[in-house]
Order: C-alpha cells, then structure tokens, then sequence
C-alpha cells in the first residue's frame, strides 16, 4: 500500500486498461521524485511498448533499472506466439542496451529465474 500510494497514477488496479497512457507526463514526475542514484525495480510483462518507453528513459536519465518480468504469454495460437516472440524482442533490446531483466517463466519460481538471470550480469 505505501508503495502504490508513492507512485504517481490515477489508482488504475492490476487488470485495468490504459488506452491512452502518455508516458511522458508520468516520466516528468517519477523523476521529480526518484532521487539522482536511485535504482528501479521495474514489474512488467514487458507486453506494452510505452512500459519499454518508461524503462528505457528511467535508464539513460542515469537510474540503474532492473526489470522483473513474469511471462504471460502462450504459443499455442498464432496472436500467443506473436505476443510472445515480441516480449522475447523486447528482452533482449533491454538487456544489449545494459539494462538487467529477469525474465520470469510462469513454471518457474521467482527465486530460481533471480538466480539464473543474475549469472549474466556483472558486478
């Protein structure tokens, strides 16, 4: 709860669409509250290319960003498969631009993806 009520918003609830989420605007005031050398832990399916946006900025405006995404993508469809080779794009443009991501499978506990995606990074 004092996570939720620090960050800027309109109190959208997991679940809910933003059509028309600007990124800009919640960029301006994150920074406005992000101190210089904080770092961000970022939670997302990485499934929206204005949350790509908002990490990536975060990052070059200096914050050390570490991405947390759970995957809730399927390739059992065509749209599931695309979705999730999409995500898989998105990963990897995060991590060649230096950006730490746990990629987070849904059969595999939090712990375990920690662990292995910390054996790319370096100290």
């Amino acid at each position: 709860a004092r996570v939720r009520a620090a960050l800027p918003g309109d109190g959208i609830e997991p679940g809910d669409e933003e059509p028309n989420f600007h990124p800009e605007p919640y960029l301006r005031e994150l920074r406005t509250r992000l101190p210089a050398d904080a770092q961000v832990l970022a939670l997302s399916p990485l499934v929206n290319p204005d949350v790509l946006t908002v990490i990536r900025r975060l990052h070059a405006h200096g914050h050390n960003v570490t991405v947390f995404s759970p995957d809730p993508t399927r390739t059992d469809t065509v749209g599931g498969t695309v979705a999730h080779l999409e995500r898989r794009l998105a990963l990897s443009e995060l991590r060649g631009a230096g950006i730490r991501v746990v990629d987070w499978p849904a059969e595999e506990a939090f712990a375990r993806a920690v662990h292995r995606a910390s054996g790319r990074w370096r100290t």
